[in-house]
Formats: C-alpha cells, sequence, structure tokens
C-alpha cells in the first residue's frame, strides 16, 4: 500500500508500506497486560524497551515470544532505577544515576561487563539523553549544569552568559574521563531568556552523527562526530502559528505553579528527537501555543519557592496539565543526511506510533501496534 502526500516544501514524498511482523503474547506475562512504555528500540529481532517505572530493561525476541530482563543491583534495600539505554548492533548500554554505573548488555539479556562512572563527574552528568558511539567507544550525556532560574532571571548577565556556553553535551572516553564538551543554545534563548522550556535533547547513529535540538528552537543541529562539522537544519513545525518573538517570558521567578504552566500552555513545544532507522531519519513531536482558559479557577495557596508535603493540586493547575494533554501534536520527518523534511502533519501511518529501529536501512522505518494479544509492528519504505 502506497501512501502519498504533497509535501509544502518541495516535492511529493511516497510512503511505501512493504509488509508487517505480527508478534503473538499468549502465554507470555504480557498477555493481557499492555506495558506502559517509556522508550522503545527495535534491533536484530528484538524490541528493547522500559517501563514508566524504570525498574528493568525488557528483552522481547520477536522469532521465539521470549523475554529476558535486566535488573539494576540492589542498594541495601533501597531499589534502584535505570535512567536511560542505548543499543548498538550487539549491545546493551544501560546507565543508572542513581548508581553511577553503565552497564553492558549483550542481545541475549546477558551482563557482559559493568563500569563505575567516577563520582567527581555526577556534576556534569544528566542522564536523560544518552548514546554510545560503538566505533569511537565514546559515551555521550548532558551536561548536568545547574539551572538556578530564580538566580538567573535576577540577573540578566548571567543569564547570557548560561545560555552562550558551548557546553551542553559531555563526551566522555573509555576511561570514563570527560573528553569534549560542545553543544550550544539556541539565540533564542539569549534574546528571551525563557527558562520554562530549555531542556536540550540528543541522539546519535551509528554513523558517528549526532542531533541536538531544544523546546524552544525550530533547528535541529547536526555534528559529525569523526571530524567535528556540523550544520543547522531548520524546519518551523508547520502548524505552529505563534511567532518566536511572542513567546511568554518570564521577568521574575515564577511564584506559582499556574504561572509556569500559562506559559507552557501559551508557548509552542518540539519534543526530544528520536532516530528511526540508524541511517538517515529522525523525528520529532511539537505543539503550538493555545489559550490558557483556566484564569477564573482556583489557585493554590503555597507557591514555588516554598517546600510544602503532599500539596493537593489547585482547581487551575488540574485543568492547566489537562490542556497541555490535550494539545493537538504534530510530527516531524526529517532526513537529516540530506537535510530535507520530508513530512509534517498528525500521525498518519498504521499502528500507535513510530518504532525507532538500531537497523542501517536507508530510507525506511517502523511503526507499532501494542494490543492485548499481540504486536503488529508495520514496515515502511520512503521513495520521492
Amino acid at each position: 500500500m502506497i501512501i502519498p502526500f504533497t509535501l509544502t516544501c518541495r516535492s511529493q514524498v511516497l510512503f511505501d508500506l512493504k509488509d508487517s511482523t505480527t508478534i503473538h503474547l499468549k502465554n507470555t506475562i504480557f498477555e493481557n497486560n499492555t506495558p506502559q512504555i517509556s522508550k522503545i528500540v527495535f534491533a536484530n529481532d528484538k524490541l528493547i524497551f522500559t517501563e514508566m517505572d524504570k525498574k528493568s530493561v525488557n528483552i522481547f525476541d520477536v522469532r521465539t515470544n521470549t523475554l529476558k530482563i535486566f535488573k539494576p543491583e540492589l542498594l541495601g534495600n533501597k531499589v534502584m532505577f535505570f535512567d536511560n539505554f542505548d543499543v548498538t548492533e550487539t549491545d546493551i548500554f544501560v546507565v543508572s544515576k542513581s548508581l553511577m554505573k553503565i552497564y553492558q548488555v549483550n542481545h541475549g539479556g546477558e551482563l557482559i561487563s559493568s563500569y563505575s562512572l567516577p563520582k567527581k563527574n555526577s556534576k556534569y552528568i544528566d542522564m536523560r539523553s544518552f548514546s554510545y558511539s560503538n566505533t569511537l567507544k565514546r559515551f555521550y550525556f548532558l551536561n548536568s549544569r545547574l539551572f538556578n532560574e530564580k538566580y538567573l532571571n535576577k540577573r540578566r548577565q548571567k543569564s547570557i552568559n548560561f545560555f552562550s556556553k558551548n557546553d551542553l553535551i559531555i563526551e566522555i572516553d573509555s576511561f570514563f574521563k570527560p573528553h569534549n564538551f560542545f553543544g550550544f543554545y539556541d539565540s533564542l534563548y539569549i534574546k528571551n531568556i525563557t527558562p520554562h522550556s530549555y531542556r536540550t535533547s540528543f541522539v546519535t547513529d551509528q554513523k558517528n552523527v549526532l542531533l541536538f535540538s531544544q523546546n524552544l528552537s525550530h533547528s535541529i543541529y547536526y555534528v559529525n562526530l569523526d571530524n567535528n562539522s556540523s550544520k543547522n537544519l531548520n524546519f518551523p513545525g508547520k502548524y505552529i502559528i505563534l511567532k518566536d518573538n511572542e513567546i511568554p517570558v518570564s521577568i521574575m521567578p515564577y511564584k506559582r505553579n499556574e504561572d509556569y504552566y500559562n506559559h507552557l500552555i501559551r508557548s509552542f513545544h518540539y519534543f526530544d528527537l528520536v532516530i528511526l532507522n540508524n541511517i538517515n531519519l529522525c523525528f520529532r513531536i511539537y505543539t503550538d501555543a493555545t489559550i490558557d482558559t483556566t484564569e477564573n479557577l482556583v489557585i493554590e495557596e503555597n507557591t514555588l519557592n516554598k517546600k510544602k508535603l503532599c500539596v493537593q493540586p489547585s482547581e487551575r493547575l488540574l485543568a492547566q496539565k489537562d490542556i497541555l494533554v490535550k494539545k493537538p501534536k504534530y510530527v516531524q520527518i526529517i532526513d537529516y543526511l540530506n537535510s530535507q523534511l520530508i513530512f509534517d502533519g498528525t500521525f498518519p501511518f498504521k499502528g500507535t506510533f513510530f518504532l525507532s529501529s538500531r537497523s542501517e536501512t536507508a530510507n525506511s522505518f517502523n511503526t507499532f501496534q501494542w494490543n492485548k494479544d499481540k504486536i503488529v509492528i508495520y514496515h515502511y519504505s520512503v521513495s520521492n
């Protein structure tokens, strides 16, 4: 089945549904038990995923319908968690901030080795984005420079200095020493100082290309890790109406949760980048700004600067969160190798959503649907 989409950029792109793979879940622990997936990757006929509680990495073999579960070690009586994982052609690298460890696991779920990260490096490492280069033998993390919103908003020059640095991503070598810092904020942050959406995300493929972007940036920055060359892929979302100079700006620190969520609602937002096929395609989701219709509802008495336990969310805050969840979501598919936007719109394919893959097949991608008794993986190709 061929699905044509005429794009506003230049030409017509064809998405061809080649075939599908059905995985039956009968007599497995997932029969009638659909997991709440946090991250999922398809590699060598394995579905590798973590659930929202991040207590284990699950490796489901689609050929044999068998499941391997890798769990972190216990630290006393405490339950430890995994923060993230990355997949190569042969191994899975799992990271845990609480244990300050990296685990190397094969696709069969067997532990190959574990590495302890020096505690002195903990101040640099944010594991929400994490990648491993199998050829360079290097790990990539977000740099966890502390972001003190109150401090920055009161001191304009400190804010400018913070957003002007070129150190968002930290490269750690095989000896677990910081090898390099790189990556920068979009100039929009220096102009507007908008700390409500400053997160950076990045991904790598197995050709040593690293891509990074921010929540309020239309750009995706392409870095070749072999020679440090870079380029800017600027693709504003077709359905974003709000202009950059209309983004709400926090002149003073947020005093209430409702103020913070008001700005989130009234801003556009790009979510994290995800690699689609390990060689030339990635995607990202975005939302546009909308109206905060909750201004007449009851707000909470406490402020963000006061620490109170078990505070019941206000009527307004609950309504604001509901608005954010219901914002229309759009997806962009980008051919980053050829610097082309090949799709921008609502998700039109079979399945629930994209399935990130570590197979090196150019101009192809997968989607998936997880039902109570089966998983269906749909295989698409892309052509002009």
